[in-house]
């Protein structure tokens, strides 16, 4: 029945449904490339726009067709040449336009097939933007702020990422909400972070622990400065750096181990102890991976004596533990997972010396599965109440589920059979600080972590950092003072730490780098004119996302006044039935009141308990 109105109306569009069908599948159709460019050959053949766009697709990636770019690039452009407007229903877009448009766009500013103009990318992706494409506006958008083809506008790039993220696109949020985040708008910044979780952005939800603990101590700050010093506060506008990586998980993950085994060495005797400790760890698991890579098939002798040897490593310092090559790691993997199945099978499943040292293993390895872990961390603390590195793992585990209560305890059991367990001090201390006022508490474990922790530990300078926001946030009279005095010893004590740890990063240390200017700051009573920033009153008239909303509704109002010059046709009254249901208020006394700016415009559900205040500045049509 579809397939009969669409050739009634338009051959072409049965065309495309058909190679739709073939190119993604169907009900009752298998898949089949060859087939898809069948019928958007054919389509494209008439002057389709979505036809062409689609065979160029195709044409582009080698499916159903020889790989041809320069074919690709020719479709492109001849779909890119129509008009925006379908050629029969001019109210609709005709599809396949601003798909082309944006395809050029990231051709040209790429350099993908054809010589590299970032100028001419912009041209095309603005295009796009102006025929609705979601994705393109946050593509033109990253644009702006580097002047990548267009004079640098970072207000024009807040616009397109908040044209693109309204449009449903989780990229486009998680960019508005740095960029908002770098103009201390934090309470936006924080909406539009989660609103990209909430929509499946895989960066996002990976970077929401740091976001979160970043924004903590930021508020924290700003609670604890005069008010007359948070205008300087955008000297932290890179506090976000770490959220913005201009390389793939892949270019991370590259390269030699920073741990070199000789350069520690050297480290070890000049008398530091932390490097000692790396270099034993490296050791074990140098021993470990000798055993792994001796035969192919290993002998139970053999694959308990690398159980053992890993799981020393990890005791020690289990961060010189890198696996390069997975396959290295999963086949470690599958022989700590035999050696537990075989402690298992042993009657009565006694401990022993190969079950511990396979457990330990285990929850290494597998430490990215938070609540897996800590429930298999319960047994194995149960078990082995003696073996301090599974309170260790069990605070750490916690503290990443911002469990801190619970991290707490974990490390307090563990002091108790090691009350000098640096790894569990600096923890424990961590999770204070963590935990809503019990700054006091954090700033003497800090201070218990440092009278018995080496003093190139790497995370002694990140102890006066993070003591240094303790006292902010304590907001005693000579706060700012001890706290600048914690800054100056982190960076003292940074000049201790071992090559392996340099550059030094440390969240709260970016919060802090400020404040060798505040005195200065708050005894200036204005923000000089020279350094306060020009506001374009005139900036918001360009605003996309506004034209687009103009140009809608000048249209509708010139459709209403076409219609009543003709007396014999009526106005109608359209009226969308709600899918979401609500009880209107008795009365607006007790409601919150929200702005739109508020206001998820990618999700569809009913505000409970507020109220929109809005002015009428037209007639109303009824």
């Amino acid at each position: 029945m579809l397939h009969s109105l669409a050739e009634a109306t338009d051959s072409t569009v049965a065309d495309v449904l058909k190679g739709y069908k073939y190119e993604h599948g169907d009900v009752d159709v298998k898949q089949d490339y060859e087939q898809a460019v069948k019928y958007y050959a054919k389509a494209a053949g008439q002057g389709s726009a979505a036809r062409m766009y689609n065979l160029a697709r195709l044409a582009d990636l080698g499916l159903g067709v020889k790989k041809d770019h320069d074919m690709a690039l020719k479709l492109f452009e001849q779909a890119a040449a129509q008009s925006s407007e379908h050629p029969k229903f001019k109210d609709r877009p005709n599809v396949g336009v601003a798909g082309a448009e944006n395809a050029l766009g990231l051709r040209y500013s790429e350099g993908v097939g054809v010589h590299k103009n970032p100028a001419h990318g912009a041209y095309w992706y603005c295009r796009a933007v102006e025929h609705g494409n979601a994705e393109t506006a946050n593509s033109l958008a990253l644009m702006y702020p580097v002047s990548k083809g267009v004079e640098k506008n970072v207000e024009k790039a807040e616009q397109l990422f908040t044209l693109s993220a309204r449009r449903g696109d989780p990229n486009a949020m998680v960019n508005l909400a740095v960029l908002l985040f770098d103009k201390n708008d934090f309470e936006m910044a924080e909406t539009w972070f989660y609103r990209a979780c909430e929509s499946g952005s895989i960066l996002a939800q990976i970077k929401r622990a740091d976001f979160e603990t970043t924004l903590r101590e930021i508020k924290q700050l700003m609670a604890s400065c005069p008010s007359n010093a948070v205008p300087m506060l955008n000297a932290m506008k890179n506090a976000l750096d770490s959220l913005k990586t201009s390389k793939s998980i892949s270019e991370l993950s590259k390269g030699r181990s920073k741990y070199d085994y000789n350069v520690l060495s050297e480290y070890a005797n000049q008398g530091s102890l932390t490097a000692k400790r790396l270099c034993n760890a490296l050791e074990h698991f140098f021993l470990a991976l000798t055993i792994l890579i001796e035969s192919d098939t290993l002998t139970e002798q053999q694959e308990d004596t690398l159980v053992h040897e890993l799981s020393e490593c990890y005791r020690l310092e289990h961060i010189v533990a890198q696996f390069f090559v997975s396959e290295m790691r999963e086949k470690v993997g599958k022989i700590v997972d035999q050696a537990l199945r075989r402690c298992r099978e042993m009657p009565d499943y006694p401990a022993s010396q190969l079950d511990e040292d396979a457990r330990v293993c285990y929850a290494s390895l597998h430490m990215d599965s938070h609540e897996l872990i800590d429930q298999f961390l319960n047994s194995c603390k149960q078990k082995y109440p003696k073996s301090i590195y599974f309170f260790e793992l069990s605070t750490a585990v916690n503290g990443w589920l911002k469990r801190y209560d619970a991290a707490v305890y974990n490390a307090n059991a563990g002091l108790e059979l090691d009350p000098m367990n640096s790894n569990l001090l600096i923890d424990k201390a961590v999770a204070w600080r963590l935990l809503e006022s019990h700054n006091k508490e954090a700033v003497e474990v800090y201070k218990s972590f440092l009278a018995v922790a080496p003093k190139d530990h790497r995370k002694v300078p990140d102890a006066y950092y993070s003591m240094a926001m303790c006292y902010l946030a304590l907001k005693t009279h000579d706060g700012l003072d001890v706290a600048k005095k914690m800054y100056e010893q982190g960076k003292e004590a940074e000049k201790l730490q071992l090559p392996c740890f340099l550059p030094y990063e440390s969240s709260s240390k970016k919060l802090l780098e400020f404040l060798h200017n505040v005195p200065s700051l708050i005894s200036t009573k204005a923000v000089p004119e020279a350094a306060a920033s020009v506001v374009n009153h005139k900036a918001h008239l360009t605003d996309p996302h506004r034209i687009e909303v103009i140009k809608l509704h000048r249209k509708w109002e010139t459709d209403v006044i076409e219609h009543t010059k003709k007396s014999n046709i009526c106005i109608p009254v359209q009226h969308h039935e709600s899918t979401l249901r609500q009880q209107t208020a008795k009365s607006l006394i007790g409601l919150k009141a929200i702005s739109l700016r508020e206001i998820n415009p990618t999700k569809d559900h009913v505000y409970q308990g507020y109220v929109l205040s809005v002015t009428i500045i037209e007639d109303v049509y009824s």
